[in-house]
């Protein structure tokens, strides 16, 4: 897949679609945009989950969820486990 940046913002995926999102995303994937859908702490962490199978990904925005401070801490450890840039992770808790 030549797919390379996915914009789904206001979407209202949720947690459902961001943990069905997670384990269908192209490795290929540069830049995913998730802002203003939905997404809790539970679907954070299925998208912290997925992040060791997204070498390539280098923007995430899940600005404007309602994430929480455990699905941040998630998604930071995994970002940054990942040896990706802090400042292309864009959260709000």
């Amino acid at each position: 897949p030549n797919l390379q940046t996915l914009n789904l913002s206001f979407n209202q995926i949720g947690d459902a679609g961001a943990t069905a999102l997670a384990n269908k995303l192209p490795s290929n994937l540069q830049t995913l945009n998730l802002f203003h859908n939905y997404i809790t702490a539970a679907g954070a962490t299925a998208l912290a989950e997925a992040l060791s199978k997204l070498p390539n990904l280098q923007t995430l925005d899940l600005g404007f969820n309602q994430i929480g401070g455990k699905g941040a801490d998630a998604l930071r450890l995994a970002w940054v486990g990942a040896g990706k840039d802090p400042k292309n992770l864009i959260i709000e808790i």
